[in-house]
């Protein structure tokens, strides 16, 4: 079977999950839509296309037209059975093309995209009429989402359930469970992530300059970049335990590897945006914390109850609750038996839920599936083999 795939923003630091997609059905892709940078990278395994999706400039939109044409060329190709697109933002920008074909198309949402009410920049995140664009889609158009909380986005538009498949994302899990020396007395609290506001990272900032108060003897990584950086560094510069507190900026895979290896706690504090409007649809870099044998402190908000159950694979507290993220902090320093606790619950979660092989499997099954009205008729039995809880 012969897949073209959309796959924007591929070799962003942020978007490793999207590259590991694309190594689970490389074998099966034909053509490859994807950033100017990331069709250098891979021009020499596919046919490539650079895709244009900004109509801000005169160049740009003749860029655009050119990438609708190329894509109504090559989706309408005898050899192309199935196409899969990440992201509900990128079929609304190439509609009239994905409408001209009964083929069926896979579209994965993963979180910005599916905040209806986003802002960016104060700015409105989605245009007046996008919501409506996804609820005119064809009915060949499946919604794939990377969590329950996702899919009940869609729903809550009116996307109805029957075109909706729940597929959550995978990480490597070690075999054995990584040991971690639990009678240290200082210890390293790792934030790894964007900075963003429904991520937290003002609020972890300000959890672990309270605990430190109360005796907490450690130190905070913050790792990654995003538009509260420049909050970040105002809220170091300005605390106390400034000298206790890094900002690494952006880091790539190995790099995080290296990190969560060194750290002995794990940490975010998710809420609704308070000038995004977005939740946590997923959480890579937490189940990745989760499968290096960490435990974690968040705040339950989004999709984070799917991931963690408070008290037995993590310490969940109230979104926006400082002092309880404190004092979870301080919990964890004096009862190392407990850290070492849901540290290994929380790894043996994901080696049972969300482990790569997992992801694969029902990634390709989906994909796999050649015209909508099998993939309607075995949904449900899909759906209950693929019931991660």
């Amino acid at each position: 079977m012969s897949i073209l795939h959309v796959a924007p923003g591929l070799t962003l630091p942020s978007t490793l999950w999207m590259r590991r997609q694309l190594e689970m059905i490389g074998d099966s892709v034909d053509y490859l839509y994807a950033d100017a940078y990331s069709v250098a990278k891979y021009k020499h395994k596919y046919r490539c296309r650079v895709m244009w999706l900004s109509n801000y400039t005169v160049l740009n939109r003749f860029y655009h037209y050119v990438n609708l044409f190329r894509l109504y060329r090559d989706i309408h190709r005898k050899k192309i059975k199935v196409i899969f697109i990440h992201y509900a933002t990128t079929i609304a920008t190439f509609e009239k093309v994905l409408r001209t074909t009964k083929k069926p198309i896979f579209v994965h949402c993963h979180g910005y995209d599916v905040t209806w009410d986003g802002r960016s920049n104060g700015a409105l995140m989605h245009s007046r009429h996008y919501v409506e664009q996804l609820l005119a889609m064809p009915e060949n158009i499946i919604f794939i989402g990377n969590s329950k909380r996702t899919i009940q986005r869609l729903l809550d538009i009116g996307i109805p359930s029957e075109r909706t498949i729940l597929k959550y994302l995978g990480v490597d899990v070690p075999v054995k469970y990584p040991e971690r020396h639990e009678a240290k007395n200082r210890l390293t609290v790792l934030y790894l992530g964007r900075l963003i506001d429904f991520k937290g990272p003002d609020l972890v900032i300000r959890a672990f300059e309270l605990a430190c108060s109360d005796g907490f003897n450690g130190d905070l990584v913050i790792a990654g970049d995003g538009p509260l950086m420049p909050v970040c560094e105002l809220l170091r510069a300005h605390s106390p335990f400034k000298s206790k507190i890094k900002l690494l900026g952006v880091v790539d895979a190995a790099t995080g590897k290296k990190l969560r290896d060194e750290a002995d706690i794990f940490t975010a504090h998710n809420c609704t945006g308070p000038l995004s409007n977005q939740e946590e649809a997923f959480g890579v870099t937490i189940v990745e914390a989760m499968a290096e044998g960490l435990p974690i402190i968040n705040a339950s908000n989004g999709s984070i109850p799917e991931l963690l159950e408070d008290g037995v694979s993590a310490i969940l507290i109230k979104s926006g609750d400082v002092r309880g993220h404190a004092n979870a902090f301080l919990r964890l320093q004096n009862e190392p038996g407990f850290r070492a606790s849901i540290a290994k619950n929380a790894w043996e979660r994901v080696r049972a839920n969300f482990p790569l092989q997992r992801e694969s499997e029902v990634l390709r099954r989906i994909l796999n599936l050649s015209i909508p009205h099998l993939l309607l008729r075995d949904r449900k039995s899909a759906t209950q083999a693929d019931n991660y809880n």
